[in-house]
């Protein structure tokens, strides 16, 4: 077979040597690049879907791609958080362990020992899980088991994790107990001011505001409570009556009723 010159508007002649003109036959060009197409008749060479089937890969590969980042970003920060909750429980053992090991090896000066980290709002829950695991809860003392006490602690140990303030506050204030009602029973939610230590990246937000409980009626004292929370805002920066309508809209998302 041989071929002709080129017609000129994208379009070759064809013929076989030896044939009679009817066996001319006309191609057109492809459109796309100017090749000679994979079917005669056809004017597409395929370069028209190669260049999609590329653009489509590419494509799909920057999707995975995006999608591999994100899945790292979110691995990458729930291994941030379990590393720095397991530093927080060592920093809360070793508070407790002198008091501890003083229950357990029954010295004199156990009684004083307990009372004396039973003080510390941020250690406090964590010394009574732990006598409550070797059998010793009689020994703490009871006037740091109340639901006030046992609310300050729960924020306190919150506001140590790193992912938070970083460090237990140097000091907290009670403001407002809050009646919710939720889950069939009526609980209380603890609204505090606190502050932190001189050497805290947040010191300079002076008094802020937190949230502990709720603690529900009836139920067993809890180390902690799953709302509390702190997003650490300036506490000046809304009334107190102005706190308490921002809780409660929060709390209403959680399906919760407040009764002031």
């Amino acid at each position: 077979m041989g071929t002709g010159t080129g017609l000129g508007g994208g379009s070759l002649r064809v013929f076989v040597p030896g044939a009679n003109a009817s066996a001319i036959r006309t191609i057109r060009l492809c459109d796309f690049c100017g090749e000679l197409p994979v079917d005669p008749g056809s004017n597409d060479c395929g370069s028209i879907g190669a260049i999609s089937g590329a653009e489509n890969m590419t494509f799909i590969w920057v999707v995975l791609w995006v999608i591999a980042l994100l899945l790292g970003l979110f691995i990458l920060g729930w291994m941030n958080a379990v590393r720095a909750s397991i530093a927080r429980k060592r920093e809360l053992d070793n508070l407790v362990r002198p008091a501890i090991d003083a229950v357990r090896q029954c010295l004199a000066t156990a009684e004083d020992m307990v009372t004396k980290v039973a003080e510390i709002p941020v250690a406090r829950n964590h010394l009574f899980a732990r006598l409550a695991q070797i059998g010793r809860i009689d020994i703490f003392p009871a006037s740091y088991r109340t639901l006030d006490k046992v609310a300050e602690s729960d924020l306190a140990r919150w506001l140590m994790h790193r992912n938070e303030l970083g460090s237990a506050p140097a000091q907290m204030e009670l403001i407002r107990k809050i009646t919710v009602r939720g889950e069939g029973k009526d609980g209380t939610v603890y609204l505090f001011r606190f502050r932190a230590d001189p050497s805290n990246w947040a010191a300079g937000r002076g008094w802020m505001a937190g949230v502990a409980g709720p603690y529900w009626d009836g139920d067993e004292l809890p180390s902690y409570a799953s709302g509390t929370f702190s997003e650490l805002t300036p506490f000046d920066k809304l009334t107190v009556e102005q706190h308490v309508d921002f809780l409660r809209a929060a709390l209403k998302k959680k399906g919760l009723i407040v009764h002031c």
